[in-house]
C-alpha cells in the first residue's frame, strides 16, 4: 500500500457501516510505482495479452461515464405520469483530459506517444481489418473494456527540434458490445473438436478426420483383405470387377470405412479403421464362402504392416 495512504481502524464520520465494510482491502504489496497505464488488445485478453499502447505517464485523473439508462417516454391522459419504455444502457466512456506531457529537457521526441494513439482510431485495411482494433484498459485492477479509441487531441508545447517535446494530450475511449475473442473461439474450437472425437471413439470410427496418408493404408489393408479372401470364396458368387481387378478403392476419411467402387457402383464396404488398425471385416453381403471356409480375422490389425 503506498506510504501515504493511511490504514484507519474506526468507521470515518458520516459513512455507512454497512457499505464500508463491503468496500474490499487493496493489496499491501501492490505498489503505486509498478502499476502502468495500458491498453490490450481484447481480441488476446484472457490468453498471451498483447499490450498495444503504453502510456507514457500514468493519467492523474480519469473520468467515467455517464453510465445511463435510455427510456422513450410513452403519454399519457391528463395529469398522470408518462409511462417510460426502456431502450437500452449506456456503459459509457471513459475520458483522459489535458495530460501533460513532456520530454524537453531529456532530448526525446514524443511522437511515438502521439502517433501510437491516433493509430488505434484507424482501420488496418492493408490487412484486411476494416474498424479500429478493440481495445482493454488497464492501470492497476482498473479495467475498461471492451472500447475503442474514439477520439485522440493534443496541443504542441514545445518543439524540439521541429519534433514535438511538450505537449498536452486528451483520449476518449468508448464502450462497445462485447466480441468473442480469439481466445475464447480457440476453446468454443477445442470443445467442439474433443465432443467430435469423443462421439467418433464411441462409433469405432477415426477421433478425427483421417489424413492422406491413413487413408492410403487403409486401401493397402483393404486390397490385402480382399486379395486373402478371394481363395475362400465360392467362385460363383465373385463379381467380374474383382476377378478381373477392375475395381478402385475409395476411403471414407470421417468414418474409416473402405468401399470398392466399380463404374460408379459401390460394392461395399471391406475393411474399417480408425486411423489405427483394422476395426471391422468385410460388408459386401453378395460374396459367398466356400464350404468349410471363414472370413479372415482381420479385426485389430496395425495399419502399415
Amino acid at each position: 500500500m503506498p506510504e501515504n495512504v493511511v490504514s484507519l481502524s474506526y468507521l470515518p464520520y458520516g459513512y455507512n457501516k454497512t457499505a464500508w465494510d463491503s468496500l474490499p482491502d487493496v493489496p499491501k504489496n501492490e505498489a503505486e510505482e509498478e502499476i502502468e497505464a495500458v491498453l490490450l488488445d481484447y481480441n488476446t485478453v484472457g490468453a498471451e495479452e498483447s499490450v498495444v499502447y503504453t502510456f507514457l505517464m500514468n493519467p492523474c485523473q480519469v473520468d467515467f461515464g455517464p453510465y445511463a439508462a435510455d427510456y422513450t417516454e410513452i403519454p399519457t391522459l391528463s395529469n398522470k405520469t408518462p409511462n417510460q419504455v426502456f431502450n437500452h444502457s449506456n456503459d459509457g466512456t471513459l475520458v483522459i483530459s489535458d495530460m501533460t506531457l513532456s520530454s524537453y529537457y531529456f532530448g526525446k521526441s514524443l511522437r511515438p506517444i502521439i502517433e501510437g494513439a491516433i493509430a488505434l482510431t484507424k482501420a488496418e485495411t492493408e490487412n484486411n481489418i476494416y474498424a479500429p482494433k478493440i481495445l482493454s484498459f488497464r492501470m492497476g485492477s482498473e479495467r475498461f473494456e471492451p472500447c475503442v479509441m474514439q477520439q485522440v487531441k493534443y496541443n504542441r508545447d514545445t518543439s524540439l527540434g521541429g519534433e514535438a517535446a511538450k505537449i498536452t494530450m486528451s483520449m476518449t475511449l468508448l464502450k462497445v458490445p462485447k466480441p468473442v475473442t480469439k481466445f475464447q473461439q480457440e476453446q468454443s474450437d477445442q470443445k467442439r473438436r474433443n465432443d467430435v472425437v469423443s462421439s467418433n471413439i464411441k462409433k469405432g470410427s477415426p477421433p478425427l478426420p483421417l489424413s492422406v496418408r491413413e487413408q492410403n493404408d487403409i486401401m493397402k489393408a483393404a486390397k490385402e483383405y480382399i486379395v486373402k479372401m478371394l481363395p475362400r470364396l465360392d467362385q460363383s458368387s465373385i463379381v467380374s470387377p474383382f476377378k478381373n481387378g477392375n475395381y478402385e478403392i475409395k476411403v471414407d476419411k470421417n468414418t474409416g470405412v473402405a468401399s470398392f467402387y466399380s463404374n460408379g457402383a459401390n460394392l461395399g464396404s471391406i475393411v474399417q479403421s480408425n486411423g489405427k488398425k483394422i476395426v471391422g471385416g468385410t460388408g459386401i453381403t453378395s460374396l459367398k464362402l466356400k464350404p468349410g471356409q471363414d472370413y479372415l480375422n482381420y479385426s485389430q490389425t496395425p495399419l502399415g504392416n
